[in-house]
């Protein structure tokens, strides 16, 4: 993650007229609606920004005026390359835009299992050419399945979560106690338990099966924190943890923690090889501020370095 200010070229567009929708490895993916006044009366403009240099580049139109989930597939070339997916709010029909060809492909439509469902959060992982999405079948109050599109057969099945999983967590469950993670190439589920975190790793899909581990506990996580001793942490051990954001470069997730009355920010470090996580406190107990959507700034070093001209 990088502490810089992102410097968006003013030439290129006016920042308050955009919103970001995905991001990955340095790219940020932003979206503007438009309403003409000479058909077609509604437009989708979309732009690329490199957060390293703040250059913005714009997209080709699209001829898929419903799109409303965005994700990000691939990025190569140190952020030049990269291919795109857009889906309507159903997930029904999808389009992918490819850099290298500077050109959308065209509408396909998915085939899903004829399930009534509802998909509400830009939350997804992305393994191969797979996307994983959240999916609502029931009428609660937090997703209970998962979506999975094959981006090139157009295939799309829906999985349950794992056995027990919800029995685990806190009486009142939000979509934001859970979390959809490629972990070193596998499809996680990241958990606020009552306890803790814990993680559940995909380990077969056919059938589907599911593995546990304890990843830290709230009492861990308050002693972290610095959250004082005598009972001070075990006020926050009673509340729930939400998940804003996971960075699956770096294995940083950005925690909020507390209830209506206070909120604690905090970043859980799961890419080290300490015994226990690393946790960072972001900000002071406080008022609750809530985030629209939160994109981790994490940049491929490696294939930046390697792309940079010699001097």
């Amino acid at each position: 993650m990088g502490g810089l200010p992102i410097r968006i070229d003013a030439n290129s567009l006016r920042p308050d007229s955009f919103e970001p929708v995905a991001s990955c490895d340095g790219l940020l993916v932003l979206r503007r609606y438009e309403v003409p006044t000479i058909p077609p009366y509604f437009k989708v403009e979309l732009s690329t920004c490199d957060t390293l240099t703040g250059h913005v580049t714009s997209l080709p139109p699209t001829t898929f005026p419903n799109a409303y989930f965005h994700v990000v597939l691939s990025v190569g070339d140190a952020g030049h390359s990269f291919g795109l997916l857009v889906t309507d709010k159903k997930r029904r029909f999808y389009g992918t835009f490819s850099s290298k060809d500077n050109q959308w492909s065209a509408i396909r439509e998915v085939s899903i299992p004829q399930v009534r469902y509802q998909c509400s959060s830009y939350c997804s992982a992305i393994i191969g050419r797979t996307v994983y999405w959240p999916l609502q079948v029931h009428a609660t109050s937090h997703w209970d399945h998962i979506l999975a599109l094959d981006v090139d057969s157009a295939e799309a099945t829906v999985m349950d979560l794992p056995p027990s999983c919800l029995c685990r967590m806190m009486t009142l469950k939000t979509g934001g106690n859970l979390l959809l993670a490629a972990v070193h190439g596998r499809l996680c589920l990241l958990v606020s338990e009552s306890p803790g975190i814990a993680m559940w790793t995909l380990t077969s899909s056919v059938p589907v099966t599911w593995s546990r581990q304890v990843v830290i506990s709230s009492v861990e996580i308050a002693r972290q924190a610095g959250l004082g001793p005598l009972g001070a942490p075990y006020k926050f051990t009673l509340a729930p943890i939400s998940f804003e954001g996971f960075g699956e470069r770096s294995g940083a997730m950005i925690l909020n923690w507390g209830n209506a009355q206070q909120l604690l920010f905090l970043r859980l470090d799961l890419g080290t090889k300490k015994e226990a996580p690393l946790v960072t406190r972001l900000s002071n107990p406080g008022k609750v501020v809530r985030f629209t959507c939160l994109f981790l700034h994490e940049i491929d070093l490696i294939s930046l370095l390697q792309a940079m001209k010699s001097f």
